[in-house]
């Protein structure tokens, strides 16, 4: 009778390792494939990488683009933007953000890179031993801020 829950509970850790393996050897692979794509373009492989997809004809580029103009360069970080738009466009973008971030055309750049950011995501972060994907820019921005400091009035005393 005690041998059936126990056979049960054995065979729920097996499987669950070859699920972490799994998932493991997936994820190296992907930081893998990432590192080979940023040798391949000359970008400094940095212990946070954060993709961007950005296309210029929808609604939130605006913001977008204001965001990284306003953003300080981080000196852990590697930005890198796929940036769907006009090769001219790529061009005054990669000028304008390429202090801050490496700009690549969305047309022109390496296909695995539509495969690290996954179908559906528009933002992809790689650093701390994990991966967030994120389906929305202005989800990504919200979550990146710090948050603004205490103003003396709202501070709480004890």
């Amino acid at each position: 009778m005690i041998l059936y829950p126990t056979l049960l509970c054995v065979t729920i850790v097996a499987i669950s390792l070859v699920l972490w393996y799994c998932r493991r050897r997936i994820r190296q692979s992907e930081l893998a494939l990432l590192h080979r794509l940023m040798a391949r373009h000359d970008i400094p492989v940095r212990a946070q990488v954060t993709v961007l997809r950005i296309d210029y004809a929808h609604p939130s580029f605006k913001t977008m683009e204001e965001w990284l103009s306003a953003r300080a360069p981080e000196p852990d970080q590697s930005l890198i933007i796929l940036l769907t738009a006009p090769e001219w466009l790529c061009g005054i973008k990669s000028k304008n953000w390429g202090a801050k971030a490496a700009v690549l055309s969305a047309s022109q750049c390496h296909p695995a890179w539509d495969t690290l950011v996954r179908s559906g995501y528009t933002v992809a972060e790689w650093g701390h031993n994990r991966v967030r994907r994120f389906t929305d820019q202005q989800l990504y921005m919200s979550h990146s801020m710090p948050y603004p400091p205490l103003a003396r009035q709202d501070a709480i005393e004890l």
